[in-house]
């Protein structure tokens, strides 16, 4: 049977989003706005997540939680099985005899590189199968988990319709995970990308880097983005000193706070810079390497270590500061996948108009991005010389702001991918080859990675 094309005026659109709001992680920053927004739109936006009670209680964000019923978003909660293969996120048992059969599946799912997710497939598949969707025009993957791009294919041969896979992250040659992923994965990758309708990727490089490995133009580039509703709402914290603020992760060896500590350090003995009052503040789950950091350049005391907060505070925070530091690696590299990481804090940073000193490689997608913007200062990891003499005119002069970046705002971002999925619908509706035959190709395992 042939896709039909819709006939109400309204298209419908499954949302697969592991990670949704309230839930702190970073691809939420993508897939609340994706889906808010694609509502404000017209679509009918329905949205495919575990339930919120099924993470842990510090893997919640409090404050998030008025998102998730926003612009008539529809959430379809799941439960979720194997949870003890991510116990930091889901609620398990880590104690006694449970705990220990937990961390021996951890070991035997790594060994099998079998996706920490994998548990939530089954009881997805379950939900859809008992309630009374309807029509569904198109099925949206945002990815990772990658299981979720297994789960696409599955539900667009339910639902016979296509599948659009949305990458803010690479699968096989992501610069942040393991160097090398079973052949088998790598395999299953490109059949999925063959059988979909599109791709999207939130880098210019990083579509360069899928259409070369997969031979497929058709790749599109839907950038992250801020929520102007969510940026202008957040009243900025009022720091009564010159603020320096980080929040978020960090990966060793290529994204760490080393290098601007070590200009820190230069800074703090500078006599132009002594008199003044000045403190960095990190808020996010990495403690330890900054407050280690921090010791061995001895700027302890110059360092405010707020471990994580929710979201909003975070964001009063990069809002209220004299400047925010991002970081995609101190490195250098030539590889496609390091020059192509844009991490989605900075486009947040740039809605709310604070100065941003930017630690990237020479000519990444992050420098290029850069040189539209006069309030954004880049630097490679090795300039400590150039840091520094950024960081001592912020603590003694101060930085101007700019103005928010409204090419980069959701409401924008939204129309592009709205013209992505409508698209994919109207070709399938031109197709003659029939969806399931389309998409059942190839193996339906999920997909495992380490």
């Amino acid at each position: 049977m042939m896709c039909e094309a819709p006939t109400g005026g309204q298209k419908c659109v499954l949302l697969l989003s592991y990670y949704y709001p309230p839930v702190n992680a970073t691809a939420c920053v993508r897939t609340g706005p994706l889906a808010k927004y694609l509502a404000r739109l017209g679509w009918k936006v329905i949205v495919l997540t575990p339930n919120p009670s099924i993470w842990r209680d510090d893997a919640v964000d409090v404050w998030m939680k008025r998102e998730t019923a926003s612009d008539g978003v529809l959430l379809l909660y799941t439960d979720h099985a194997w949870r003890a293969l991510s116990p930091g996120f889901l609620k398990c048992e880590v104690e006694g005899m449970r705990g220990i059969m937990g961390k021996v599946s951890r070991g035997v799912a790594r060994y099998a590189g079998i996706d920490r997710a994998m548990g939530w497939i089954a009881p997805a598949t379950q939900a859809v199968n008992a309630t009374a969707l309807g029509r569904v025009d198109l099925v949206l993957a945002s990815g990772e988990p990658w299981a979720s791009f297994n789960l696409a294919q599955r539900l667009a041969v339910r639902f016979k319709c296509p599948y659009v896979l949305d990458y803010h992250d690479l699968l096989s040659g992501n610069p942040y995970a393991a160097p090398r992923y079973p052949s088998r994965i790598v395999r299953r990758e490109a059949e999925l990308v063959a059988k979909s309708s599109a791709v999207t990727v939130v880098s210019d490089v990083w579509a360069e880097v899928l259409r070369s490995r997969f031979r497929t133009p058709a790749v599109h580039v839907i950038p992250n983005g801020y929520d102007p509703d969510l940026v202008d709402a957040i009243e900025p914290e009022r720091f009564a000193h010159r603020s320096i603020v980080y929040a978020g992760s960090f990966y060793p060896p290529k994204l760490v706070i080393t290098p601007i500590f070590a200009a820190l350090k230069r800074c703090q003995a500078d006599p132009v810079v002594i008199g003044h009052t000045w403190y960095f503040h990190y808020y996010g789950r990495d403690e330890q390497h900054v407050k280690a950091e921090a010791r061995r350049f001895g700027i302890e005391r110059r360092v405010v270590v707020h471990g994580m907060v929710d979201r909003g505070r975070a964001m009063a925070a990069a809002k209220g500061a004299d400047a925010c530091v991002v970081v995609t690696s101190v490195l250098p590299s030539s590889d496609p996948a390091d020059r192509g990481v844009l991490t989605s804090k900075l486009y947040e940073i740039l809605g709310m108009g604070t100065p941003i000193m930017l630690v990237t490689p020479e000519q990444s997608e992050a420098h290029v991005l850069s040189q539209n913007f006069c309030h954004i200062s880049r630097y490679s990891g090795e300039d400590l010389s150039g840091m520094e003499r950024y960081l001592t005119r912020l603590i003694t002069q101060g930085a101007q702001r700019g103005e928010p970046a409204t090419i980069y705002s959701w409401p924008t971002l939204a129309k592009a991918m709205d013209e992505v999925l409508s698209a994919s619908i109207r070709q399938e509706v031109g197709n003659p080859q029939p969806a399931a035959s389309r998409c059942c190709g190839g193996s339906t395992a999920p997909v495992a990675t380490k």
